[in-house]
């Protein structure tokens, strides 16, 4: 029976040899990763469908935040790199951390637009005048940086450090103060509800070599609930995100009946940080044929013009520090 299996794979193979060696040629060609990425112009999420406000008011218009499409260097996407000069070859290590998982860095991004979705409400809510509540404030670790010697991991809440309970950056600098470089000191976190201790051995400048983040949960009258897809994650689209809150809070629409885009950090401030790939946003926005591109002012909105100018690009780019210079814009928009 063995034998007669045998000789079928085989007449099969010698009958479709061309086509399985074109079906090797073509899974090779689309899968295999070279050590590079490929950034290219990439397109808009629809904020104003990824935040739903119980009884919010609808727009005519729509805010869109602008992304980079970042894909993996395979002989494809390589090569189409070669034929388009709006696309780029990135070395791995300019992308990913040699000290860290694929897993922990999705874990960053998922934090950070959880931190980013959060300063965007607390503004927004606080700027239309509605109820705004903020609690369990915690520490959040965001990244590991190479030289830290540590069994911490990405997204670990720390609750006490040497025993010692800590909810600020500050109280963590203060239990340092009296340690010494090579120091081995204790910390208890949480992670997925789950209580671990870890351990961290002191820099030399006395540090344990880590980025941590506040985050904090909030209750909020009407009540906000998010809807972002699994794969959406980076804090980038806080700008945009903020301003739809904002204009569902409100009565007064501020949309007009544009596509407005953007890109650009939040703080629960209202001010606005600078992001990354900014011409290839823009290029992405131009495609879609948006209307209006806020971007941070700074170094964002200076290439952006230049982009603008070399490609000769119909569209308003409107350079903001914060969520009230975009506000304050979109208000005058039409007088």
């Amino acid at each position: 029976m063995l034998n007669k299996l045998y000789d079928n794979i085989k007449k099969f193979i010698k009958s479709n040899y061309k086509d399985l060696i074109l079906l090797i040629l073509v899974v090779f060609i689309t899968t295999y990763q070279f050590p590079y990425y490929v950034d290219a112009p990439g397109g808009l999420i629809n904020a104003t469908e990824r935040v739903e406000i119980d009884g919010g008011y609808k727009s005519e218009g729509s805010f869109n935040m602008a992304y980079v499409r970042e894909m993996p260097g395979t002989v494809a996407s390589l090569f189409l790199a070669f034929v388009f000069d709006s696309w780029d070859v990135i070395k791995e290590e300019e992308v990913t951390a040699s000290n860290e998982t694929v897993e922990e860095m999705n874990t960053r991004g998922k934090l950070y637009l959880q931190s980013s979705n959060n300063n965007a409400m607390l503004y927004a809510y606080t700027r239309a005048g509605k109820e705004v509540e903020v609690s369990n404030n915690r520490l959040v670790l965001l990244y590991k940086f190479p030289e830290a010697k540590t069994d911490m991991k990405i997204g670990d809440i720390i609750r006490k450090v040497d025993n010692i309970e800590v909810k600020e950056h500050a109280d963590i600098s203060k239990i340092l103060e009296n340690k010494n470089a090579n120091d081995i000191i204790t910390l208890t976190v949480e992670n997925n509800k789950k209580e671990y201790i870890r351990t961290a051995t002191l820099t030399k400048e006395k540090k344990i070599g880590i980025l941590l983040q506040i985050m904090y949960d909030i209750e909020a009258d009407p009540e906000c609930k998010f809807k972002f897809a699994k794969k959406e994650s980076g804090p980038s689209g806080g700008l945009m995100t903020a301003l739809t809150i904002y204009n569902s809070l409100v009565e007064e629409d501020i949309t007009y009946g544009l596509k407005i885009a953007g890109t650009g950090t939040i703080e629960n401030d209202g001010s606005v940080g600078e992001i990354g790939g900014i011409k290839y946003k823009l290029m992405g926005v131009v495609k879609k044929k948006a209307d209006i591109f806020f971007c941070p002012e700074g170094s964002n909105y200076k290439e952006a013009m230049k982009v603008k100018e070399k490609e000769g690009y119909d569209i308003e780019i409107v350079g903001v520090e914060n969520f009230d210079e975009a506000l304050e814009y979109l208000k005058n928009y039409k007088k």
